[in-house]
């Protein structure tokens, strides 16, 4: 063999076989250990050597959103779109997703639009991207208004109309990055007030608590009227209830049942979420603990004896029933998983 030869050779790269699965696999670990960079790493090379796999292509869309690259996650659903990769309705869902992230409404309009005039929308997400087209056509117009008038000028929120929650989640994040100075009253008015839904409160106290408002506020969730301060707010993930329930389910079903567990705690950040800040009152945490561990049973189609559940936990009947009844009815406020 000549030296020529034996160059052609060294430089010819001969990947290796199944080399895009093995990192398609690496990327959805890392996306899975929230790694979001390193799953960007991982899947791009595995896009490199492969450009029309849906796995491959999907997986890199979700590690640039999750990894705040957002302006690379809508290319590359754009890419997905214009080359007919995946499932079509599911890939304009996260496109969607994505430019609400970026506040491109004109573009959700003319999206959502395209979708209605071309008969592409199926039955069960008619009202959702109906919703979706009338939400993104008042935020588009809102902002073409709020560069037009004066600085001073105020545009009503009417947040008694944003009944969902997807809506409400587009709001509250474009309210946490713009001046609320002249909305502030409105957002008030809806916290202390009966009718407004508990999750959209949580998530307006949020916009609050960015804004750094120092001033006291009512609030009204489930019957129960507290005050709070925003700016002193803990996290939600740092609510002293959520960590010390959390804590108590561990201790009691970690060994026993890891799943159930899983389950418990889901509905327990679910409820608790809707609740925050107002604490669940006036039962202890072994008593709440207890109930949510019943209800985690109940729902997962198990066998449950009260007498062992009283036992577990050392709490009184009484309590016991009283707080299952009541969360029982935060339940109907119950959300979709964010």
């Amino acid at each position: 063999m000549t030296k020529q030869n034996r160059n052609d050779k060294k430089n010819k790269v001969v990947p290796f076989p199944f080399l895009d699965r093995r990192l398609l696999e690496k990327g959805l670990e890392a996306l899975h250990r929230r790694e979001f960079q390193e799953a960007v790493e991982f899947l791009t090379e595995a896009s490199d050597l492969n450009g029309e796999d849906e796995d491959i292509q999907t997986g890199l869309v979700l590690a640039f959103f999750e990894s705040g690259q957002l302006q690379l996650a809508q290319k590359q659903a754009e890419y997905m779109l214009h080359n007919g990769i995946g499932d079509y309705l599911q890939v304009v869902d996260m496109y969607l997703m994505i430019l609400v992230q970026l506040h491109r409404y004109d573009e959700i309009v003319t999206t959502i639009e395209y979708l209605f005039e071309e008969n592409k929308v199926p039955p069960g997400k008619f009202e959702h991207l109906s919703r979706l087209l009338e939400f993104s056509r008042r935020m588009a117009e809102a902002d073409i208004k709020s560069s037009d008038v004066e600085s001073d000028a105020v545009i009503q929120l009417q947040l008694f109309e944003i009944k969902d929650q997807q809506e409400q989640m587009i709001l509250a994040k474009e309210l946490a990055d713009k001046n609320i100075v002249h909305n502030v009253k409105e957002i008030l008015v809806y916290l202390r007030s009966e009718e407004g839904h508990p999750f959209f409160k949580t998530l307006l106290l949020d916009v609050l608590k960015q804004h750094l408002y120092n001033k006291e506020v009512i609030v009204e969730k489930m019957g129960t009227v507290k005050s709070f301060v925003p700016a002193q707010l803990p996290d939600f993930e740092d609510f002293h209830q959520r960590i010390d329930m959390l804590k108590e389910l561990e201790e009691q079903m970690e060994q026993d049942d890891p799943i159930l567990l899983e389950h418990a705690a889901s509905l327990v950040n679910r409820h608790l979420f809707l609740m925050y800040p107002v604490e669940l009152e006036p039962f202890s945490i072994k008593t709440w603990a207890a109930a949510y561990h019943t209800l985690a049973i109940d729902y997962l189609g198990m066998d449950l004896s009260v007498d062992e559940m009283l036992e577990k936990y050392s709490v009184e009947e009484e309590d016991y029933h009283a707080a299952i009844t009541y969360i029982e009815a935060i339940e109907e406020f119950s959300y979709p998983k964010i």
